[in-house]
C-alpha cells in the first residue's frame, strides 16, 4: 500500500529537501532576475508550493524581498532552518484558495510555480491561480510556470531527470528516490498520472528502510497554461528559460 506523496512532505520534509537540493539554484534565480525590470526598491519573489524554499532563499541572498507559500508546516521548518529569511513571510495556506486573503496585491515582480507543481492542481485550479497571480503581481510582473515536456510524458514519464536521486543527510543516512518507480497509471478520460515513488533510507546504525509514496498529478502542457493565462488576463512572453531550467518547458507570463 502507498501513502499519498503528501504524507512524505509533512513527515519526511527533510529527507524531500535533500533529494530537491539537485538544481543550480543561483541559475534560475539568475535566470529570473532578467526577466524583471529593477523596480525602485529591491525586487519581490513569490515562491508557490515552496517546499524548503530553495529558490526564496537564494533570491533572499541577493537582496529580493521572498515570500514562501506551502501546505507543509514541516516543510516550512525546514526551509527556515536551511536559510529563508523572514519566518512571517513563509506562510501555510493552500494554493489557489487562500492567496488573495494572505498576501498584498500588486506587490510581487516575480511569482515562480517550479518544477511540475502545478500538476497538484486541476485545470479550473491553474486558470483560479492565474487570477490571483494577475492579481498579486506589481504592473510589468511575471509568473514562471516550470512545466513538464510533452514529449517525456509521450515517453511514459521514465526519462524525467528527477527520476533516479540521490542525496546524503548530515548524520550520513545516505537515500535514494526513484520517482516514478515503475509503470505509471494514466485516468481513462484526463491528463491525470498516479506514479509510484519510492524512497529508499541507509542509516549509518539502524540500517536499510524503504518507504513507497503515490503522487497524483495533473499534466498541464505549456499550450494549455498560455491559453488559460490569456484568459485570466496575462500575456505570453516569448523567451526561452530551458537553459536555466532544463529538462522541463518553462512558460513565462507577464501582466500588463
Amino acid at each position: 500500500m502507498r501513502a499519498p506523496i503528501e504524507d512524505c512532505y509533512h513527515e519526511w520534509a527533510e529527507v524531500y529537501a535533500a533529494i530537491a537540493d539537485d538544481r543550480d539554484f543561483a541559475a534560475q534565480v539568475g535566470a529570473l532576475e532578467s526577466l524583471c525590470a529593477p523596480p525602485g526598491g529591491p525586487r519581490a519573489l513569490l515562491d508557490l508550493f515552496a517546499g524548503p524554499a530553495y529558490h526564496a532563499v537564494e533570491a533572499g541572498r541577493r537582496g529580493w524581498l521572498v515570500s514562501a507559500v506551502d501546505a507543509s508546516r514541516s516543510m516550512r521548518e525546514v526551509a527556515l532552518a536551511r536559510g529563508f529569511p523572514d519566518a512571517g513571510r513563509y506562510h501555510v495556506c493552500a494554493v489557489p484558495d487562500d492567496l488573495s486573503a494572505t498576501l498584498p496585491a500588486e506587490h510581487f515582480d516575480c511569482a515562480l510555480v517550479s518544477r511540475y507543481s502545478a500538476g497538484y492542481l486541476g485545470v479550473g485550479d491553474v486558470e483560479r491561480l492565474l487570477r490571483e497571480l494577475r492579481d498579486l503581481l506589481r504592473p510589468g510582473g511575471v509568473a514562471v510556470f516550470e512545466l513538464h515536456d510533452v514529449s517525456a510524458v509521450a515517453g511514459g514519464l521514465h526519462d524525467l531527470g528527477i527520476q533516479a536521486r540521490t542525496a546524503t543527510l548530515a548524520d550520513g543516512t545516505r537515500i535514494e528516490c526513484y520517482w516514478p518507480d515503475g509503470r505509471v497509471v494514466w485516468s481513462a478520460d484526463d491528463y491525470v498520472v498516479e506514479m509510484p515513488v519510492r524512497i529508499e533510507t541507509d542509516h549509518p546504525t539502524s540500517g536499510r528502510s524503504t518507504s513507497r509514496f503515490a503522487s497524483v498529478e495533473h499534466i498541464h502542457s505549456a499550450a494549455s497554461v498560455r491559453r488559460l493565462a490569456e484568459r485570466a488576463g496575462l500575456s505570453v512572453v516569448d523567451e526561452d528559460l530551458r537553459c536555466a531550467f532544463p529538462e522541463s518547458t518553462p512558460v513565462i507570463l507577464r501582466k500588463g
